[in-house]
């Protein structure tokens, strides 16, 4: 989904406003069909009778010309998709979440919990939590804030088929690092150990600085694409030992490491192990691990890990056979044309 900038959505303001009363006499499929069935259904109707007056594919077009954009909202019986064409690069959708249809049918106000695991990171931080809709005059309403704008949506039903079925994700918003776990929208970590490898030793015999090895497992929540991999856009390493600049720590290598499976995708609700190195710069200053949902984002936590309380790596090699073969050095080439 492109950057919405704060000149698109003050737009798109301005012409919710200037169009609102276009879009109430604007015309829909089967319009008066669906008034008059909200207004003359029988008492003793079934929720899933009632739900069919708002399942269904709803619109409404803002502006004029080159300069229209649409809102499309997709409602089954438990799940709305809200999709903001904008622009044609715009491919990902503003807003899906919970929706009960059968409580929206009666008029009552359906608070929507936005699931986290499935809209698009721009999305996600653009909207809330939760999000309202409700059924009103035929319409189908919600509004939500930037910081440029406030959007008020009237939709009108224009299909009894959604256009889009979405399956949920995961609703859970929860983002935290404490007690060793990373909980994100998309994924669960938990560092299940950290060890410090001198130079020379089993594990770090290659490299020329001490290493700081963290093992970890690695839960996918959704269906989104997730490898062990990825703990190095989540996780930063520092060690403060500097006074004058934040130290981030260079990524290590250790020949304990299966990097085998680090690019293996992860299945929905499949967890893999795994380990991260980092060189250390000295042997007493602790590592704080600094979380963020994606290298780069807002901070989500952090926590520090002392180098002294660290444990051996296991399993450890019991003799130098156990350990993989070390590059030999080449000689010198004396190959002549």
């Amino acid at each position: 989904m492109r950057h919405i900038t704060p000149y698109i959505l003050i737009a798109a303001a301005l012409a919710l406003s200037a169009c609102s009363a276009d879009s109430d006499q604007s015309s829909s499929i089967n319009s008066d069909e669906h008034s008059s069935n909200n207004q003359g259904s029988k008492s003793g109707a079934s929720s899933n009778e009632e739900a069919k007056d708002v399942i269904g594919t709803w619109e409404q077009k803002i502006g004029k010309g080159e300069h229209t954009s649409t809102f499309t909202a997709s409602v089954t019986e438990e799940v709305i998709t809200v999709e903001w064409d904008y622009s044609s690069d715009n491919d990902e959708p503003l807003w899906i979440g919970t929706f009960d249809a059968a409580k929206a049918a009666k008029g009552e106000t359906v608070a929507s919990k936005k699931d986290v695991g499935g809209v698009s990171p721009v999305s996600d931080r653009l909207m809330p939590d939760s999000l309202d809709f409700k059924l009103e005059d035929d319409q189908l309403k919600f509004t939500f804030n930037t910081d440029s704008a406030r959007l008020d949506v009237a939709l009108k039903k224009i299909s009894d088929e959604p256009e889009t079925k979405n399956e949920l994700q995961n609703t859970d918003a929860t983002r935290s690092f404490k007690d060793d776990v990373l909980e994100l929208p998309t994924a669960t970590v938990k560092i299940t150990g950290h060890h410090v490898i001198d130079p020379g030793s089993p594990g770090n015999r290659i490299g020329d600085k001490p290493i700081l090895v963290f093992d970890y497992e690695m839960t996918n929540k959704t269906d989104k694409e997730l490898r062990t991999a990825d703990f190095s856009s989540m996780f930063t390493a520092i060690q403060d030992n500097d006074e004058n600049s934040v130290n981030e720590l260079k990524t290590g290598f250790s020949e304990y490491i299966d990097t085998d499976n680090m690019l293996d995708k992860i299945k929905k609700g499949g967890t893999v192990k795994s380990s991260a190195a980092f060189e250390l710069d000295d042997l007493t200053t602790p590592v704080e691990l600094v979380a963020r949902e994606k290298y780069g984002e807002e901070e989500v936590g952090s926590q520090t890990y002392k180098l002294e309380e660290s444990t051996p790596m296991d399993p450890a090699p019991t003799d130098e056979d156990s350990s993989p073969e070390l590059p030999k050095k080449k000689d010198k080439d004396t190959h002549s044309v």
